[in-house]
C-alpha cells in the first residue's frame, strides 16, 4: 500500500489528520499529524433526515425563468408614485419617514433614475396602494420557445416589445 503523502509502499497504513484532512499515511509520516478517532454515528430521527433532505432537493431545483419574465415594472412607475403620494397630501420626506426611507430615494424614484428594487417596490405598492407591475407580453413565449428553451434572442424580443 502507498503513502498518501510521501508516496512511499508501507505494509500498513495509519489512519490521521493532518492539516484538517484524513489521510492514510506510514508510520514516518504518521508521526506528523494526529491519530484520526471515528466519531460514534449520532442518533438522528428518520423523520429529520427526510426533512433535510426534502429541503436539499428544493435549493437544487433551477429557477423557472418564465415566472420572473411573467411580471415586469411599469414604464410610468415615477408617475404613479408621485401621483399617489400626492394625493394623499404627503411631502417626500413624509413619505419616506412613514415607510422607512429617505427623502432623496422618494425624489430618485419619482423622477425615474431610480428603479426600485423588490423589496422597496412591495413596500410602495403597499404603501400608496397602487401597483407598479405589468404582465410581460406572452406572445413571444410560445410553445416552440418553451420546448426549446428560452435563448438570448427571446429576451431581446421581449425587451423589445416592452419599449413599445
Amino acid at each position: 500500500m502507498m503513502c498518501e503523502l510521501c508516496g512511499r509502499d508501507a505494509p500498513f497504513l495509519k489512519e490521521v489528520i493532518i492539516e484538517g484532512s484524513r489521510l492514510m499515511v506510514c508510520p514516518g509520516c504518521a508521526k506528523m499529524g494526529t491519530r484520526y478517532i471515528e466519531e460514534k454515528q449520532r442518533d438522528i430521527p428518520k423523520a429529520l433526515i427526510e426533512e433535510r433532505l426534502r429541503r436539499r432537493t428544493l435549493k437544487a431545483r433551477p429557477k423557472d425563468i418564465y415566472q420572473e419574465i411573467g411580471e415586469s415594472l411599469v414604464e410610468d412607475y415615477s408617475a404613479r408614485i408621485m401621483k399617489a403620494r400626492q394625493k394623499k397630501c404627503l411631502t417626500r420626506e413624509e413619505m419616506g419617514r412613514m415607510i422607512n426611507e429617505k427623502a432623496g430615494v422618494i425624489g430618485r424614484l419619482e423622477n425615474g433614475s431610480l428603479r426600485p428594487d423588490d423589496a422597496l417596490r412591495k413596500k410602495i405598492e403597499r404603501f400608496l396602494g397602487v401597483s407598479l407591475l405589468t404582465k410581460a407580453t406572452k406572445g413571444i413565449l410560445t410553445h416552440r420557445t418553451r420546448a426549446r428553451g428560452m435563448t438570448l434572442g427571446d429576451l431581446i424580443k421581449i425587451e423589445k416589445d416592452k419599449g413599445k
